[in-house]
């Protein structure tokens, strides 16, 4: 059963995270992408502040939940450069 749930996401990869500096929406929301910007997305900001502090941008290690297509975020890693 757990190599089957491990299946259920993709492999660990670097995603920018990337929140506004300014916001009058309700419901604000950071940006999501990686490199190559085959998976971005805008997730609410309440999923990512207590990974992001006081930055307004940071890359983790996130994972991609297939089925879903949601965000996993992982561990916090250096800008990688891009």
């Amino acid at each position: 059963m757990k190599h089957r749930n491990r299946r259920a996401f993709t492999k660990p990869t670097v995603f920018k995270i990337q929140t506004p500096i300014v916001s009058n929406d309700p419901d604000p929301k950071a940006f999501v992408y990686n490199e190559d910007r085959s998976w971005e997305g805008a997730v609410p900001i309440g999923h990512v502040a207590h990974h992001m502090g006081c930055d307004v941008k940071a890359f983790f290690l996130c994972r991609i939940h297939r089925p879903t297509g949601k965000i996993d975020i992982g561990k916090r890693v250096e800008d990688p450069g891009w």
